[in-house]
Order: structure tokens, then sequence, then C-alpha cells
């Protein structure tokens, strides 16, 4: 049985921001809980009311990927469904010298292909509303998505997801 990434969600208010990881807040009953992380060239960043990093590669997406500059989680279905998705929707915030662009990765090919293209983010400090269509072709226990941020016009910028 399948299901859409909306069957779960972060929330991210309260949160400091430089947290090491944050769970998910609501799961869907065949959907178990997810935890979200950061990549090894990240640095957690304390900004209220988010998941937040520094170290951001200024680079382009080879160079995110080979630095390990991005945010993870992993979707789990319960004991017997499969999952399915859809889509996933971020709300992602930077500081003004932060990220410009993201990339959505799967463990579903072994983080080759990115999904659904590359999305920019507004060069301003607003909040913007990212979609990737994942609309994966085949049902799976679990998957694990890397979102990947490059393009910061500093590596001291911040960028994270809000929520």
């Amino acid at each position: 049985m399948g299901h859409n990434c909306s069957d779960y969600s972060f929330d991210f208010n309260g949160n400091a921001g430089g947290e090491s990881t944050a769970t998910s807040n609501s799961n869907h009953t065949n959907i178990l809980a997810a935890t979200i992380s950061r990549g090894d060239g990240l640095n957690a960043s304390d900004n209220g009311d988010r998941f937040n990093a520094t170290s951001w590669n200024t680079g382009d997406l080879a160079a995110a990927e080979s630095g390990g500059d991005y945010m993870e989680f992993t979707i789990s279905s319960a004991q017997g469904f499969q999952l399915k998705p859809y889509d996933i929707t971020i709300n992602f915030q930077r500081s003004g010298t932060g990220v410009r662009k993201l990339a959505l990765k799967s463990s579903a090919d072994n983080y080759t292909a990115v999904i659904d293209g590359e999305k920019s983010i507004a060069d301003d400090t607003s909040t913007t509303a990212v979609t990737f269509l994942v609309n994966a072709n085949t049902a799976s226990a679990s998957v694990t998505f890397r979102i990947y941020g490059y393009e910061a016009e500093s590596t001291g910028g911040s960028g994270g997801f809000e929520g």
C-alpha cells in the first residue's frame, strides 16, 4: 500500500535550530516516525523554529555531494506495508548569504538521479516553499531522501527547514 509523503510532517516550531536531529511529529498510521539529520559537511547552527545549518557549499551540486552538504531523512513503512512517495514539500529559509539551490536524491537509486530537477531559492531571507514531485515508480519498505544545498553566497551563510 503506498502513501504520499504528505502523510507525515516535521514541525520545527520551538526548536533552537541547532539540534543534531529532529523527529517527525505527524505520521500516518502505517508510516513510522522519521528522523532528519545533517550530512557531515554541514555545521548545526541555532536559528529559532528551524532545523538549520551553515557551511553550505558555494559550488555546484557535485561539490555539495562530495562535501556532504545535505540534510537527510528516512521514511519507513510499518510491517506489511510499502511506500510509494508522490511528493515532498519543504519550507526553506536562508540568511542573506545562504543557499540558492536545492536538489533531491534518494537511496532508491543510490543517490544517482536528481528528482524533479534543481530548485532555486529566492535570493532573500523570506521562506521559500519547494515541492519535489517524487512520483516513485516502485514501492519499497524504506527510502532515504537527501536534500542537497549549494550555490551559497558564503559558507558562513545559513539555511534550513522551517515549519
